[in-house]
């Protein structure tokens, strides 16, 4: 999961230190800060319209044994500017997420030209 803020963002200041708790309660997954300014790029790819915001795109199989992609990708945002909601309904999307172990190695996210967008390798 990414949490997404800016340095002139004083609402994600203030969660950062939730998010890095929330980060190491879930050893599984991987996380990563991103500040919107220096990275607006990768905002854009993560459809990230406000900060703070936490992104989640989980990676592997479903339970259905499909693979995850772009399309399960899930994007807490502050609701009415209620930031103090958006750690634990992040915590509540993690919880809901099943990902089933994948035999075949991880592979890196490929950028598409066509689309200016970042997706996992074609299998």
């Amino acid at each position: 999961g990414g949490c997404f803020g800016s340095h002139f963002s004083t609402g994600g200041k203030m969660y950062l230190e939730q998010f890095e708790a929330m980060a190491k309660a879930y050893p599984k997954a991987a996380f990563y800060t991103c500040d919107v300014d220096d990275a607006p790029l990768a905002a854009y790819d993560a459809e990230v319209t406000e900060v703070p915001s936490v992104v989640i795109q989980p990676l592997g199989l479903k339970p259905d044994g499909s693979h995850y992609d772009k399309t399960d990708l899930v994007v807490i945002a502050p609701e009415l500017a209620r930031f103090d909601q958006v750690l634990p309904r992040a915590k509540a999307a993690l919880d809901a997420t099943a990902v089933m172990d994948d035999p075949e190695e991880p592979t890196p996210w490929e950028f598409d030209p066509a689309t200016g967008t970042s997706m996992l390798a074609h299998r």
